[in-house]
């Protein structure tokens, strides 16, 4: 008689996938040095929760790069930005750090710029630009279109990275910020460990 049951599916324990986010990110082109997996290691969180292994953002410097490096539908993104007219709104470290307590803004929908104001007050930061492509790197399967407050382009606008929901690729633009559709999630992070 053959069981009728498959087995238990199992969770990664939190440094199972920490060793899998490096994997991931050298296998995308990121240098990522052993003194500093030895030293996140030791922040990665033991209760299960979201984080991320945020490389050096010295790779910043090159959006197209950053796009490249995130296939969808076989296809690699597409930025339409220019670097010198996007900054981050908010501080990160320029070495490796790990982002604690992410939430993708698939429940936090951006309905207007007091949307951004609202994770703020709650204590929380929204991703800059290289958070975001970072987070599409790990994660290429999530269809949620993502408003990257933390960072602002020209006039104070808030890149977008879009995420085809049939076929096409990611891509890494702006709009005025009274066009978003209903579906666009703020992600943003509790703290970061470095």
């Amino acid at each position: 008689m053959c069981a009728m049951f498959a087995s238990p599916i199992q969770l990664l324990r939190p440094l199972e996938v920490f060793d899998l986010q490096v994997v991931m990110l050298r296998s995308k082109g990121f240098i990522v040095l052993s003194a500093d997996i030895n030293r996140l290691r030791l922040l990665v969180p033991e209760r299960p929760q979201r984080f991320l292994f945020m490389p050096s953002c010295c790779d910043m410097r090159n959006l197209d790069g950053l796009m490249s490096r995130i296939p969808i539908n076989g296809k690699i993104g597409v930025n339409h930005l220019k670097l010198e007219h996007a900054c981050a709104v908010i501080e990160t470290p320029i070495e490796p750090y790990l982002l604690l307590g992410v939430d993708d803004g698939h429940d936090r929908p951006f309905v207007s710029d007091s949307s951004y104001k609202d994770v703020l007050i709650e204590g929380r930061k929204p991703f800059t630009i290289f958070m975001g492509t970072v987070y599409m790197m790990l994660f290429p399967h999530s269809k949620q279109n993502l408003a990257l407050s933390g960072s602002r382009y020209q006039d104070n606008g808030i890149p977008r990275l879009l995420v085809p929901r049939h076929g096409g690729e990611a891509e890494l633009c702006c709009y005025p910020n009274d066009e978003f559709p209903p579906d666009w999630g703020i992600p943003s992070f509790e703290s970061i460990a470095t």
